[in-house]
């Protein structure tokens, strides 16, 4: 049997150990073992992964805990490279990108009642990442640069109009406007309603509404289309399957699809900066009383 690693002591319970080896930051995982299960099953199958690990290696440990643990990084990966990621990441954002359409009823259940309600809503957790959204969905261009929405004309249109906004307001104003957006169109609402009702609720100028409608119903708006379209159906190493669709750090794979829903969880322990504590993500999940 491997020896257990503790580097540190046992502080409270519950505790779990993985391939017998343990240590503070992977107690975090409790509240997020069902999805990982399911990730760790296929990366840990994949050539990629395999072909990290040096040969005649005793590593049994999932990547997520190759730079915890001195012992973890020496069996399994490379100190010096563990230093340089840690370095890279200190205090910079995660990178997520959400590609979505605004008539698909998982895209508004995903941005709705899961981004906006978990992470968004996490006031503390925003300075911890920076979200753009890619309003296009399953949508196929034709030859003569027409675009065609999965869910017909009307979800053109409400694509459109959200690029608009994405191109003519702040970061925080788009975000709200989409997570209401995406409400008002999940209510039967048409995209007309649902943009006067947001940008009301916003306090938009006339100006500024009167500008992105006529973004929306011009070239402009199709031109941002196109773009979006593009960037959509580019993605790398692994094209999108399905919408919603997740990026992190400009990096596409269907296992990463597996983090939507504890998307707040996992940023936690993805942020390396001020003002987190990486080894105490989670912890009011598990272990409440520990929870201060």
């Amino acid at each position: 049997m491997a020896r257990m690693l503790r580097p540190t002591k046992q502080h409270y319970l519950p505790w779990i150990s993985i391939n017998d080896k343990s240590f503070d930051e992977m107690q975090a995982y409790q509240s997020m073992l069902k999805t990982k299960l399911l990730i760790w099953r296929r990366v840990l199958q994949k050539e990629t992964t395999r072909s990290i690990v040096q040969s005649g290696s005793r590593c049994v440990m999932p990547p997520d805990f190759w730079c915890d643990s001195t012992e973890v990084t020496h069996e399994c990966f490379d100190s010096a490279k563990c230093s340089l990621y840690r370095s890279y990441a200190q205090g910079r954002p995660i990178r997520i990108t959400l590609l979505y359409a605004t008539h698909c009823p998982f895209s508004q259940a995903t941005i709705v009642d899961n981004f906006y309600e978990n992470l968004w809503q996490n006031k503390k957790l925003r300075r911890f990442y920076k979200i753009r959204f890619l309003p296009y969905g399953n949508g196929k261009v034709e030859d003569d640069d027409k675009i065609i929405c999965q869910h017909g004309s009307a979800e053109c249109t409400g694509n459109t109009i959200n690029d608009c906004v994405k191109a003519k307001a702040a970061y925080e104003e788009t975000v709200e406007y989409i997570v209401c957006h995406m409400r008002e169109v999940r209510e039967h609402k048409n995209d007309q309603r649902a943009f006067e009702t947001c940008s009301s609720k916003l306090g938009w100028s006339a100006a500024k509404k009167t500008s992105i409608m006529r973004c929306a119903n011009s070239q402009e708006g199709h031109r941002l289309q196109l773009k979006t379209a593009n960037e959509s159906d580019s993605l790398e190493p692994e094209m999108k399957h399905f919408v919603p669709w997740l990026v992190i750090n400009g990096y596409s794979t269907l296992e990463m699809q597996h983090y939507i829903p504890d998307l707040d969880k996992f940023i936690c322990r993805w942020y390396y900066g001020g003002y987190n504590e990486r080894r105490k993500c989670n912890l009011c999940d598990y272990a409440p009383s520990e929870c201060k």
